[in-house]
């Protein structure tokens, strides 16, 4: 089933607001070529016979008419309105929560931009396609219908001459139809770049104003921005020749049909009523043919969109095998012959990777940038899985765990700290949702933010930002430990947690993070050696092996890359 299809099959959800819609169409419809039928007597009864009861009865008939139309009209725009809102709305939760799911590798692969442009952009191309397109069509169907029965009543010998040059516009509008389908990809594409190319230059702000370069972001996304242009340009060509071409080939049409009913009267053979009857109609008739030609384009738009967001959809969630629950670490962490690479295509990042992690202890893991470090501890969480070899946990395979239970009995601070547009409180919260006020404040203290944070007017109901802007970067930092704290993991993965800290700041998250690793097994990445001189082991890395594993003060007696590593920041030190 292709995806704009599968967008489509949701309206059978909604069968009897469908029903009750394409009612209210045929009764617009009808009341439309009521219209157009009623031209005849209007011109011939009142005007030329001088009928005085039509001259009564038409006008409370036309303003009959444009009620019942005005009525029904309203039912159908609402509830397809109705639909299309509960179509799309399920559409964007239904790709979102997919999203989220989705594996690690899918947000590595693709930029943010893209990713919101699938969210946003896309999806509003669907809603335009089911509430205007769609439904548009069914409408002009019955109304185009409605009028071809009455241009025949009417003649028929000039409605079938009508009908005959028809298909002429129609073809036109399937061969415009394609090229719009084609330019449409490649803009909804473009699309994306923009938006991540404006996400980039915003939330670097910073770094962009920092090094000056305003005026170069500002010409990048001036090329971006007019690639786009070009590209809606010509889809907006495509748009515009639809119509003049539809009107000139109209142009011939009502030119014959002028010849040929005006000497039908001329002869006496047809009355000025019928041939302006049969004309309204096909006058009529060019509204909704010509809707349809644009309607297209956005259909043909939104198969695009549907295309993007399925392929999306369509993904493998993360895979979650596991089936035991992990809810006491009693033993160790244990990487027999760890082989990882992110790509089939690219070099093993990590190459026999063999080292025990008993419970209760603090290994801290070294390395120029590169070495593996980062990668390393992620496979303990399972952000990826591994090629070849195995990691165990309680000699359990760490594949054989439910990523739930796995997730839950492991912490993470890193040094890019991730915190919500919410309040403090919540952020502290955020994954611990079972715990009380009392609990988050004593998380707090424990984290050394209790102090900073009753600074705040609405002390632990402050609203931090995005990204946490309105606070400083060891407070951020202090927050993210106190959420660690708060989720009381017995695995806890510190990520250069202070690597970005003046001395000040990190001397009071290094207090803080002491009082996290009381009672947990620690796995910390270093930037700063002199913050792990008391780890109970230190691995170091290179290349993506481990090449050292022992204390401080036997590594540097060794003299190997340890040894090196710690000279060269002594040497920055001094």
């Amino acid at each position: 089933m292709s995806p704009f299809i599968k967008v489509i099959s949701r309206l059978k959800e909604y069968r009897k607001e469908i029903i009750i819609s394409i009612f209210s169409i045929v009764i617009v419809s009808l009341a439309t070529s009521g219209i157009a039928f009623l031209v005849k007597p209007v011109l011939d009864d009142i005007f030329i016979n001088k009928n005085l009861k039509m001259l009564y009865f038409i006008p409370i008939a036309v303003i009959g008419l444009y009620g019942v139309k005005g009525v029904f009209d309203f039912i159908q725009t609402y509830l397809i309105g109705y639909i299309c809102q509960k179509i799309v709305t399920d559409i964007r939760q239904e790709l979102f929560s997919h999203i989220v799911n989705l594996p690690l590798k899918f947000f590595t692969q693709n930029p943010t931009g893209s990713i919101l442009s699938r969210l946003l952009y896309d999806v509003s191309l669907i809603q335009n396609a089911i509430s205007n397109a769609i439904i548009g069509i069914i409408k002009d169907f019955f109304t185009i219908i409605s009028l071809i029965f009455v241009a025949f009543y009417r003649d028929s010998i000039l409605a079938s001459i009508t009908m005959f040059i028809l298909p002429l516009v129609i073809i036109p509008i399937v061969k415009l139809g394609k090229k719009s389908k084609k330019v449409s990809s490649k803009s909804q594409t473009q699309a994306g770049e923009l938006t991540t190319s404006a996400h980039e230059i915003i939330t670097g702000i910073k770094v962009v104003k920092a090094f000056n370069m305003q005026d170069f972001e500002v010409k990048r996304f001036l090329s971006d921005n007019y690639q786009f242009l070009k590209l809606i340009l010509k889809r907006l060509k495509y748009r515009a020749i639809s119509a003049p071409t539809m009107e000139f080939i109209g142009g011939i049409a009502t030119a014959i049909i002028i010849w040929y009913g005006g000497f039908q009267i001329i002869q006496g053979y047809s009355t000025p009523g019928t041939f302006f009857s049969f004309l309204t109609a096909v006058f009529m008739l060019y509204q909704p043919i010509r809707d349809i030609s644009r309607k297209n384009n956005q259909i043909q738009e939104s198969v695009t969109a549907a295309e993007r967001i399925y392929s999306v959809i369509d993904m493998d969630k993360e895979k979650d095998t596991g089936e035991l629950i992990f809810n006491d670490f009693r033993k160790s962490i244990n990487f027999d012959k760890v082989w990882f690479r992110y790509n089939d295509d690219e070099d093993y990042v990590l190459k026999d990777i063999s080292i025990e992690i008993p419970k209760g202890k603090r290994f801290a893991i070294v390395g120029r940038s590169g070495s593996g470090k980062s990668t390393m501890i992620s496979l303990i969480p399972r952000f990826y899985d591994i090629q070849k070899g195995n990691i165990y946990i309680d000699d359990n395979e760490i594949g054989s765990y439910t990523l739930n239970s796995l997730r839950n009995s492991v912490s993470i601070v890193t040094q890019d700290t991730i915190l919500f547009n919410d309040t403090i409180a919540n952020n502290i919260l955020y994954g611990s949702s079972d715990k009380n006020f009392d609990d988050i404040c004593n998380a707090a203290k424990k984290a050394n933010a209790y102090d900073f944070i009753i600074q705040f007017p609405d002390k632990f109901n402050t609203v931090i930002g995005e990204k946490g802007v309105r606070l400083s970067g060891g407070e951020k930092q202090r927050i993210a430990i106190a959420r660690a704290i708060l989720k009381n993991s017995p695995i806890l993965i510190l990520d250069e947690a202070t690597a970005s800290l003046d001395t000040k700041s990190e001397k009071e998250v290094q207090k803080a993070l002491d009082n996290l690793m009381i009672g947990k097994t620690s796995i910390v990445i270093a930037h700063r050696l002199s913050t792990i001189l008391n780890a109970d082991s230190i691995i170091v890395m290179k290349d993506g092996c481990i090449i050292e594993v022992g204390t401080h003060d036997k590594l540097l007696s060794d003299g190997g890359e340890y040894t090196q590593l710690y000279n060269i920041q002594l040497k920055k030190s001094e």
